[in-house]
């Protein structure tokens, strides 16, 4: 059983081919979670106890998470915290990122000790960096390159995942004190819904981001998207899947691209 949560499809794709290599499925968080607009959490209200049953006497549990500012997105940490099961013969946190996987697996590690389980193994595999406040995804050659270089990596976390392998297989760890400074300072201050804005001529009212956001930061009452929070998760979901990239953060984005895992579009 695996758990992945993914905005442009990079943690998606790793978790679909963990389980075609293990035979075990691969569940959006989101879904589980009710992150819908029809069953929508309201931030304040109590976790509910996500519950996992049925599990057979080998069979292993997987989460996959991108990397935000060295750490955890908070949407998959309150997965992590709300989830009840028994500690599994093997469990397994796979992180993508950009350029370093920060300590990423040691916030999971720490959630899930929370809930009385233990981590085995952990992994990491760089992908295609979609922060494009920074990164520049415009150069579709070098993003397929990167994305080709990933394959083998993926291929082998599978092979280590399939066989049980224990430890720590991460790359680009850094000290907590460093990423709790990057998420105290950095990302707290990034996801500011102030730094997203919406070109009204481009957009085309379709109400995609809308329906994609998470945490539910989106509202269409003008026909446009506008943000009704202070803060969201900041995964670019709604910049990176705007069929008219009508979505942008500051100034910083337009000429650094889209991007969606080419098995996601």
């Amino acid at each position: 059983m695996i758990f992945y949560f993914s905005a442009t499809g990079n943690s998606r794709y790793v978790a679909q081919q963990i389980s075609k290599a293990t035979g075990e499925e691969a569940y959006d968080l989101l879904k589980i979670m009710g992150r819908s607009r029809k069953n929508a959490e309201k931030a304040g209200e109590e976790a509910q106890t996500i519950c996992v049953n049925g599990l057979s006497a080998d069979e292993r549990i997987g989460i996959v998470s991108p990397t935000y500012y060295f750490g955890l997105p908070p949407i998959v940490t309150r997965f992590i915290q709300q989830i009840k099961v028994q500690q599994p013969p093997y469990l397994y946190f796979v992180a993508t990122c950009g350029a370093m996987s920060g300590w990423t697996s040691g916030y999971a590690r720490l959630a899930l000790k929370k809930n009385g389980l233990r981590l085995d193994a952990t992994y990491s595999v760089k992908m295609p960096d979609s922060w494009t406040p920074m990164a520049d995804l415009s150069d579709e050659r070098k993003v397929s390159a990167i994305n080709n270089a990933a394959e083998n990596k993926i291929a082998n976390i599978c092979q280590q995942i399939t066989a049980k392998e224990k430890g720590n297989h991460t790359h680009g760890s850094v000290p907590h004190f460093l990423a709790h400074l990057s998420q105290k300072w950095g990302y707290e201050s990034s996801r500011q819904t102030k730094h997203l804005h919406v070109d009204t001529n481009k957009c085309n009212g379709c109400g995609r981001c809308y329906n994609l956001c998470p945490t539910q930061s989106i509202n269409m009452g003008k026909g446009y998207p506008e943000w009704v929070s202070g803060q969201c998760l900041m995964c670019l979901g709604c910049l990176h899947r705007c069929p008219k990239f009508a979505i942008q953060y500051d100034n910083k984005t337009q000429k650094h691209g889209q991007y969606q895992h080419p098995e996601a579009k």
